[in-house]
Formats: C-alpha cells, sequence, structure tokens
C-alpha cells in the first residue's frame, strides 16, 4: 500500500513539473516573441525604414479590395511583419485613399519612381467622390511626364475609370470591359413581415422618411424615385465626362446597346477585345505573357521576381513631413454609435494638445444614434473654444445626425457628389405577439412599471407610442434649431429645407446647408489659410484599438 501511495505522489510531482516547466516555457517564449514585436513596431513606425531597397522602378499599384475612408482595420504593422519573416500575406481588403493619394503624390516628386503601373484585378470598388479624388492624383503625376500603364483581364467600371488615367491602357485576349449604368437595387419587406407575422411599429414626425420606407411600403414613394433618379442620373454623367475628357472619345462610344453589342461582337470574331479597341477605350489587346514582355523592355527585368522591375505600393512608404505646427484629421465613417467613443477622445486630445492648430473633421455617415452624435457634436463645440478653427470635409453621404455635427463646424466643404440630408428622427419597434400565438408560444410576463422596455412579444401599445413620439418630437425641434443656430439660419428655414428628402452637393451650397463645393485638398487649403501656418504637418488621429497598432 505504502509503495502505491509513493507511486502516486512521484507520479504528481512529475506531473507537476512538467506543467510548472511549460508554464515558464510558454511564458518566457511568449515575452521573447513580444519584445521582438515591439522592436519591429519602433523601427516601422519611428524611423520608416524602407527595406526593400531599389534602384529607378515603377510604382505598382495592385489595390486588393475596397479603397474607403478609412480601412477598419488597420494591417500594415502585420503587412510588415509578413515581408520581414518572408510570408505569403494579402494585403487587408479595405484600404485607405488618403494612403493611396499621398503615394502617389510622392511618387510624382521621387527620383526613384520613373512610372506607375495599375493593376487593378483585385480592386472591388469605391464610391464616386472618392474614384475621383484617385483620379486626381493620377493626373497630377502625369505631368512629371512619367508614364501610367494599366493592365487588366477584365476592367470593371470602377476600375476602367481609374485606368482612363493612363497613357496606355493594356488588355488581355479574350478580356472585356464591363461598364454599366449606375443602378440602385431596393428591396421591400412589407410583404415578408406580414408573411412572419412580424409587426412593424414605426414612431416618426413626418410622412415621407426615406430611410424606413423599404420596411412599411411595397415599393418606392414618387417623390423618392424622383430624387434617387436625378442623383444615380447625375454620377452617370460625371463618370462619363471624365472619361471622354481621358480618352478622347464620344459618348456613343462608351454606352452600349443590346443591338450594337451584338452587330459588334459578331464583326469581330467573336472577341470582345477586339471590340473594345475598335471603340477606343483600349489602347493594346496581347496576351499577358506579351504585355509582360513590353513591360520588361520598358522598366527593366527583375531576376528574384521573375518579373518586370517595380515597388509595390503597400511597400513604399510614406516619408513623415515633420513640423511644430501640426493640423489634425479626425473620420468619422459609418453609423454613428456607442463604438464611435474614440473619436470624443481623440477631439480632447487634439484640443489639448498646443502643436495642434486646427481640425479637419471628415464626415462620411449616414447618421445614427441621437446621444452619441450629440456627445460628439458637444466635444467639437469644446475643441472650438480653443479657437482653433474646425473645419467640415463631407464625403459620399452626410445624413441626419451626421449632419447636424458637421453643421458645428466654421465651414463645410462638400464634394459635387455628396448626398446632403437634413435631420431624421424616427424610431422603429418590432412586436412578435402574433407569431408566438401562431406557434401556439405561452408566456408570462409581469412589470413594475408601466416604462420598463417595450416587451417585444407583446403589442406596441398606443400609450407607449405616444411617449416615444413626444421624446422624437422634442428631439426633432432641438436639433432644428441646434442647426439654425449653427449655420445663422431661422428655424423656418432650417424647417424648409428638411421637407425635402435630399440635396445633392451644388444644391446644398445654394441652400446654404454647405459654405464651398471641393474635396479634402479644398479643405486642407481653407484649413492653412485660417491657421495662418505655412509649414504644417497632418497627423491622422485614429482608432488604436487593434493590438499590433
Amino acid at each position: 500500500m505504502k509503495y502505491f501511495l509513493s507511486l502516486i505522489s512521484n507520479l504528481i510531482n512529475i506531473i507537476y513539473s512538467m506543467v510548472n516547466f511549460i508554464k515558464k516555457f510558454s511564458f518566457n517564449i511568449f515575452l521573447i516573441l513580444l519584445f521582438l514585436l515591439i522592436s519591429i513596431i519602433f523601427i516601422e513606425k519611428n524611423f520608416n525604414i524602407n527595406y526593400f531597397s531599389y534602384k529607378k522602378v515603377p510604382l505598382l499599384i495592385n489595390i486588393n479590395g475596397l479603397i474607403t475612408e478609412k480601412k477598419k482595420i488597420n494591417q500594415k504593422t502585420i503587412y510588415f511583419i509578413s515581408k520581414f519573416i518572408n510570408l505569403n500575406f494579402q494585403k487587408n481588403k479595405e484600404n485607405s485613399i488618403f494612403e493611396i493619394v499621398d503615394k502617389i503624390r510622392q511618387a510624382k516628386n521621387d527620383n526613384k519612381i520613373n512610372g506607375i503601373i495599375l493593376d487593378l484585378q483585385n480592386f472591388s470598388g469605391s464610391s464616386q467622390n472618392l474614384l475621383e479624388y484617385i483620379g486626381k492624383s493620377l493626373k497630377e503625376f502625369s505631368f512629371s511626364k512619367k508614364p501610367i500603364y494599366s493592365i487588366a483581364n477584365n476592367y470593371s467600371q470602377s476600375q476602367y475609370y481609374i485606368s482612363s488615367f493612363s497613357d496606355k491602357i493594356f488588355l488581355c485576349s479574350q478580356g472585356k470591359i464591363n461598364i454599366d449604368k449606375y443602378k440602385i437595387n431596393q428591396f421591400y419587406y412589407k410583404n415578408f413581415l406580414k408573411y412572419l407575422k412580424v409587426q412593424f411599429n414605426i414612431v416618426k414626425i413626418k410622412k415621407n422618411k426615406s430611410i424606413i420606407r423599404f420596411y412599411p411600403k411595397k415599393r418606392v414613394t414618387t417623390q423618392s424615385t424622383i430624387l434617387q433618379k436625378k442623383w444615380i442620373n447625375f454620377l452617370w454623367k460625371r463618370f462619363i465626362k471624365k472619361i471622354k475628357k481621358n480618352r478622347n472619345i464620344r459618348y456613343k462610344k462608351i454606352s452600349y446597346s443590346k443591338k450594337k453589342l451584338i452587330k459588334g461582337f459578331k464583326k469581330n470574331s467573336e472577341k470582345f477585345s477586339e471590340y473594345e479597341r475598335n471603340k477606343k477605350l483600349v489602347d493594346f489587346i496581347y496576351p499577358y505573357p506579351k504585355i509582360r514582355k513590353i513591360l520588361i523592355k520598358k522598366f527593366g527585368f527583375n531576376k528574384k521576381k521573375n518579373n518586370f522591375n517595380y515597388i509595390n505600393i503597400n511597400d513604399y512608404h510614406i516619408k513623415n513631413k515633420k513640423s511644430l505646427n501640426k493640423i489634425a484629421v479626425i473620420i468619422l465613417d459609418g453609423f454613428i454609435s456607442e463604438n464611435k467613443n474614440y473619436i470624443i477622445n481623440k477631439i480632447k486630445i487634439a484640443k489639448k494638445r498646443k502643436d495642434i492648430k486646427a481640425l479637419i473633421f471628415r464626415i462620411n455617415t449616414p447618421g445614427g444614434n441621437i446621444i452619441f452624435s450629440e456627445r460628439i457634436r458637444e466635444e467639437l463645440i469644446n475643441f472650438k473654444d480653443s479657437k482653433k478653427p474646425v473645419i467640415i470635409s463631407m464625403g459620399q453621404i452626410v445624413a441626419s445626425e451626421g449632419y447636424r455635427i458637421a453643421s458645428v463646424g466654421d465651414y463645410i466643404f462638400a464634394h459635387p457628389t455628396t448626398l446632403i440630408s437634413p435631420i431624421k428622427i424616427f424610431n422603429v419597434k418590432n412586436t412578435f405577439n402574433k407569431l408566438i400565438y401562431k406557434l401556439k408560444i405561452d408566456r408570462n410576463k409581469f412589470y413594475s412599471s408601466f416604462f420598463i422596455k417595450n416587451n417585444l412579444f407583446k403589442k406596441f401599445k398606443k400609450n407607449k407610442k405616444k411617449i416615444i413620439q413626444l421624446k422624437i418630437k422634442y428631439d426633432y425641434l432641438n436639433n432644428l434649431k441646434k442647426i439654425a443656430k449653427s449655420r445663422k439660419l431661422s428655424l423656418k428655414k432650417i424647417k424648409k429645407l428638411e421637407k425635402k428628402e435630399i440635396y445633392i452637393g451644388i444644391e446644398g451650397k445654394n441652400n446654404k446647408l454647405v459654405d464651398f463645393i471641393g474635396d479634402f485638398d479644398d479643405a486642407l487649403k481653407k484649413t492653412i489659410f485660417l491657421s495662418n501656418i505655412s509649414n504644417y504637418q497632418i497627423i491622422w488621429m485614429k482608432k488604436n484599438n487593434y493590438f499590433l497598432n
């Protein structure tokens, strides 16, 4: 018996020692990896060394995924580490418009960059205002007399728009260009919700609310149809006008009709690519090996890559411009909710920092939570108390609570394609009482107060609806008063403007909802003028929610 107990005791000691060893070993490995990681991040961020030395080469712009106002998850450091340890890593699928444009502009004056190659095969698309901003930077690059080449198997509408700024467009054999007019696909859920026995209770002020019409309606209202058609036709005209100018062709060459497409397709030996060349949409149609040979002849051969010389845009670093005078840029992108709390903290930091002389607040949002938007708005007002200018730069859409925040700015810049919509406040309550009755589910629940949060499984009572409606009415009038005060307009004028669902760019300016029509560069120029500074450094105040940041 003693021998057996001694054996068990020894076995437990051995297991304990092994567990203790593994724990210490794992902890030490973790500390070593953490030290290496911090060292790499410190070197990469502070010294901004380009580890990929190069001679005169073209800048290869091969965007993977979408181009957005900002990257939702910043994977710059991950990409750097993957290159450092020689791993095959794909760049994140959301790319910052401002990072891309800054690199193109730097490449213009970089003696080591002798051209640009656009390989947009994996580019998913972007909003019209961001496409135009990239096009503007490529046009600026062309003034350096460095060539811009574009290569692809096929071109989507967004890919071709950017490629139209190229000196030469290459299309692979059997390839085609997909240019289709802008369109809006909408779904209406009234019958679907009715089928599921879901009651859709809407509490609102006005009858026409574009944001919520898809749920209660079977189809779109006449007013909404007119406004949407007006907007997409406006976008299409701008799109076509720029391609016509870049390619020096007529509209008929770009637009497709079914009859002409079939006729042209048959005429050109059943090759879409030949049809595109005859329409002067592309310059050369070759198989990829031949395109590769042309680029090798132009830019030289790289033995390591077994391809033409180039530096990938992800490997091309922006040289940090140092200055005592700094301009902060904060981007509000997407739906306003609790996860936008970091913006409030960034505004507070920008106010406290003496080296920050002004703030550009970039807004691209359809609206959101009234509480968090009010907190952002109040923080911007506090920032203005420091006598630093606040300039608002609008993206593709600024609606409802987004516009209320924008109204605080000293000056507001809207892009010609920006959709501007004044305050729209509503509340939606879904109830499933009919559904559980149909499923023969019984349920009892007792409340100590009438004001307890609405029960999803009971009928939405009229008294509760009245209470919510009174709250919405108060918020609605209060917000209109705040906008009127910020924009120095009468309440009557704001109420009149609010009746129309949306305004497009210049309409917003004509109705004094914005001050100027322009892009981010125009907002920056105004900020520099108001700050009375010559040398400056832009500080991008991003969300620090990612471990490797």
